[in-house]
């Protein structure tokens, strides 16, 4: 994957390069008004290519399973939360208990 990655990039800084280059004040003068809509054109193309070439992501082994168990701790983390900010507006938690329970259930 690495490989592939750094491929890209080479290719991409090959195709780009005459488009930025120009050596002459008249040539940049010149091409000037080109030269940005032509990387940006190839930048996109080089983008969606890539983009096309990548994996589904259901086709990704485990990605199904990792979504879903972040989505639970989401869900118990959320839980815990919002009960904590309840009792803390109700006053049936100090300032100390709630930053404890942050720090112990929430952040980790």
């Amino acid at each position: 994957m690495t490989r592939q990655l750094a491929l890209r990039g080479l290719v991409a800084g090959i195709l780009s390069g005459p488009i930025l280059a120009g050596s002459r004040s008249t040539d940049l003068q010149a091409g000037g008004q080109l030269r940005l809509p032509g990387l940006s054109i190839l930048t996109l193309c080089i983008t969606v290519a890539g983009i096309l070439r990548q994996p589904a992501l259901n086709k990704m082994p485990g990605l199904a399973g990792e979504v879903q168990r972040m989505a639970e701790m989401e869900k118990r983390v959320l839980s815990i939360y919002v009960s904590a900010t309840e009792k803390l507006g109700a006053g049936r938690m100090l300032n100390e208990d709630f930053v404890r329970l942050l720090q112990s259930e929430i952040l980790p």
